[in-house]
């Protein structure tokens, strides 16, 4: 396995042929798709999730924190926190070059994976910082 730069997502899909031989035979197409199997690398798909999580985690964290600041209360603290959510995700798709596949199962876990178990973390780091910059 390649090495990998850390914080680069890594492809979890490889084509195998499972006939392999030295010598060339002469075979139909449709037999040489049968041959080839898509395997999933976990590790690399592991990684990736656990990488989207982490990062979906600390901008909860920051948006919590930014928002407080700014002073945002009710329905547009949440909606900031959506829109964060959003462009983060944005990212993650620009990132993978538009093609999540590769990368993830499924676009679901680049998009929505990680964004509602947050929320809770992001109205504690927004009413905490909230009450320090404006009420205390």
């Amino acid at each position: 396995m390649s090495r990998q730069r850390k914080g680069t997502p890594a492809p979890i899909q490889e084509r195998v042929s499972y006939h392999e031989s030295d010598e060339p035979m002469a075979r139909s197409k449709e037999e040489e798709e049968e041959d080839r199997k898509l395997l999933f690398n976990g590790e690399a798909m592991q990684a990736n999730i656990r990488s989207v999580n982490f990062s979906r985690t600390f901008l909860s964290l920051v948006a919590g924190a930014v928002a407080g600041i700014l002073g945002l209360r009710g329905i547009p603290g949440f909606l900031f926190y959506f829109v964060i959510m959003a462009a983060q995700s944005g990212t993650l798709l620009l990132k993978a070059k538009l093609n999540a596949a590769v990368y993830f199962l499924s676009l679901q876990a680049v998009v929505f994976d990680g964004i509602l178990p947050n929320v809770l973390l992001f109205v504690l780091f927004w009413t905490l910082i909230y009450d320090y910059v404006h009420i205390f």
